[in-house]
């Protein structure tokens, strides 16, 4: 995989046709994502994940996303609010308002009620949190 000036693009190996290269040139449906698992442990300490912001680019009608929150070695999860097209031309999302302590979390985004001509097209997503003393 790679990032060509820009262009997603991809190699593989077959053995019937040898190496192929190819760009990435439609949007799917049957995609999720999941971000690196964050550890936030630390001792003495309980650490809380505060605010989940998204910011995409503009979307149209039918573009969805949802998210969900996966915590402590992924023994536990949390919906988040789900990203959706509305007339009002939001490109700044807040997902989470307050989420339960963590060691160590993801994202999970699933794409699976979206439009593969219309998708959510994600800028970044900005986590914030604190850490409390442990009594």
């Amino acid at each position: 995989i790679g990032m060509a000036l820009g262009t997603l693009m991809t190699s593989s190996h077959n053995t019937t046709t040898g190496y192929d290269i190819a760009k990435a040139a439609n949007y799917t449906k049957t995609s999720t994502w999941k971000t690196r698992a964050f550890d936030v442990f630390q001792p003495g300490y309980l650490s809380f994940v505060d605010k989940i912001q998204v910011i995409t680019q503009s979307m149209a009608t039918g573009a969805k996303a949802d998210f969900t929150l996966t915590y402590n070695q992924a023994k536990s999860t949390q919906a988040l609010t789900q990203i959706a097209y509305s007339a009002a031309d939001t490109t700044f999302h807040k997902i989470l308002d307050k989420a339960p302590k963590v060691q160590d979390f993801r994202l999970d985004i699933n794409f699976a009620e979206g439009s593969t001509t219309n998708p959510v097209k994600i800028r970044s997503i900005l986590i914030s949190g604190h850490y409390s003393p442990e009594n």
